[in-house]
Protein backbone atom coordinates (compact mmCIF):
# COMPACT_ATOMS: atom_id res chain seq x y z
CA UNK A 1 0.00 0.00 0.00
CA UNK A 2 1.57 3.56 -1.08
CA UNK A 3 1.68 6.34 1.63
CA UNK A 4 -1.01 9.11 1.65
CA UNK A 5 -0.23 12.91 0.45
CA UNK A 6 -1.05 15.18 2.86
CA UNK A 7 -5.07 16.02 1.20
CA UNK A 8 -5.68 12.12 1.20
CA UNK A 9 -4.52 12.28 5.08
CA UNK A 10 -7.05 14.87 5.34
CA UNK A 11 -9.74 13.45 3.73
CA UNK A 12 -8.62 9.88 6.17
CA UNK A 13 -9.03 12.24 9.09
CA UNK A 14 -12.66 13.93 7.74
CA UNK A 15 -14.49 10.33 6.90
CA UNK A 16 -12.65 8.24 9.62
CA UNK A 17 -15.75 7.20 11.02
CA UNK A 18 -16.53 5.21 8.39
CA UNK A 19 -15.49 2.01 8.58
CA UNK A 20 -14.15 -0.12 5.55
CA UNK A 21 -16.33 -2.63 5.10
CA UNK A 22 -15.32 -5.93 7.02
CA UNK A 23 -14.31 -7.97 3.68
CA UNK A 24 -11.85 -5.35 2.25
CA UNK A 25 -8.91 -6.38 1.85
CA UNK A 26 -7.28 -2.81 0.55
CA UNK A 27 -8.90 0.10 -0.49
CA UNK A 28 -8.27 3.86 -2.46
CA UNK A 29 -8.03 7.05 -0.97
CA UNK A 30 -11.26 9.05 -0.76
CA UNK A 31 -11.96 11.10 -4.21
CA UNK A 32 -15.06 13.12 -5.78
CA UNK A 33 -16.22 11.18 -8.00
CA UNK A 34 -20.01 13.08 -9.79
CA UNK A 35 -22.29 13.40 -6.20
CA UNK A 36 -19.94 12.18 -3.44
CA UNK A 37 -16.72 11.04 -1.99
CA UNK A 38 -16.21 7.60 -2.51
CA UNK A 39 -13.20 5.01 -1.76
CA UNK A 40 -12.44 1.62 -3.75
CA UNK A 41 -12.04 -1.24 -2.30
CA UNK A 42 -10.72 -4.91 -3.01
CA UNK A 43 -12.24 -8.05 -1.71
CA UNK A 44 -10.43 -10.94 -3.45
CA UNK A 45 -8.83 -11.44 -6.51
CA UNK A 46 -7.91 -14.40 -8.61
CA UNK A 47 -5.07 -14.87 -11.20
CA UNK A 48 -5.22 -17.22 -14.01
CA UNK A 49 -2.87 -17.58 -17.36
CA UNK A 50 -2.83 -13.88 -17.30
CA UNK A 51 -6.54 -13.09 -16.13
CA UNK A 52 -7.84 -11.44 -12.91
CA UNK A 53 -10.86 -12.06 -11.76
CA UNK A 54 -12.07 -10.01 -8.35
CA UNK A 55 -14.52 -8.94 -6.36
CA UNK A 56 -14.55 -5.22 -5.49
CA UNK A 57 -16.82 -2.09 -4.30
CA UNK A 58 -16.74 1.18 -3.59
CA UNK A 59 -18.21 2.82 -0.54
CA UNK A 60 -19.70 6.21 -0.31
CA UNK A 61 -19.02 9.29 2.22
CA UNK A 62 -22.70 7.91 3.34
CA UNK A 63 -21.41 4.62 4.10
CA UNK A 64 -23.37 3.56 1.18
CA UNK A 65 -21.17 0.04 -0.35
CA UNK A 66 -21.97 -1.47 -3.54
CA UNK A 67 -20.04 -4.65 -4.82
CA UNK A 68 -19.36 -5.77 -8.08
CA UNK A 69 -17.43 -8.98 -9.84
CA UNK A 70 -14.86 -7.88 -12.60
CA UNK A 71 -12.48 -9.78 -15.44
CA UNK A 72 -9.76 -8.11 -16.99
CA UNK A 73 -6.30 -8.98 -18.20
CA UNK A 74 -5.30 -10.95 -21.66
CA UNK A 75 -6.41 -14.02 -22.50
CA UNK A 76 -3.79 -16.62 -22.54
CA UNK A 77 -5.60 -19.94 -21.59
CA UNK A 78 -4.53 -23.68 -22.23
CA UNK A 79 -7.68 -26.32 -21.11
CA UNK A 80 -6.39 -26.51 -17.40
CA UNK A 81 -6.59 -22.51 -17.27
CA UNK A 82 -9.88 -22.30 -19.19
CA UNK A 83 -10.94 -24.85 -16.01
CA UNK A 84 -9.04 -22.16 -13.23
CA UNK A 85 -10.66 -19.59 -15.08
CA UNK A 86 -14.31 -20.96 -15.02
CA UNK A 87 -13.47 -21.73 -10.71
CA UNK A 88 -12.30 -18.18 -10.19
CA UNK A 89 -15.50 -16.74 -11.96
CA UNK A 90 -17.80 -19.44 -10.16
CA UNK A 91 -15.77 -18.99 -6.57
CA UNK A 92 -15.93 -14.97 -7.24
CA UNK A 93 -19.81 -14.94 -7.90
CA UNK A 94 -20.38 -16.84 -5.19
CA UNK A 95 -18.46 -14.46 -2.58
CA UNK A 96 -20.10 -12.01 -3.93
CA UNK A 97 -23.40 -13.59 -3.45
CA UNK A 98 -22.68 -14.16 -0.44
CA UNK A 99 -21.47 -10.87 0.47
CA UNK A 100 -24.75 -9.16 -1.02
CA UNK A 101 -26.54 -11.47 1.36
CA UNK A 102 -24.85 -10.76 4.47
CA UNK A 103 -25.30 -6.85 3.51
CA UNK A 104 -28.70 -6.60 3.06
CA UNK A 105 -27.99 -6.19 -1.11
CA UNK A 106 -25.65 -3.18 -1.13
Amino acid sequence: MRSQNDDEQGLALRFAHIALPNDAIDCEPWEWHADAWRRFFAVKDWHVAGVSVGVAGEQTHRGVVTRWIYVGGEDQFTSSGRHRLMQALTDGGELLDHLERGSGGG
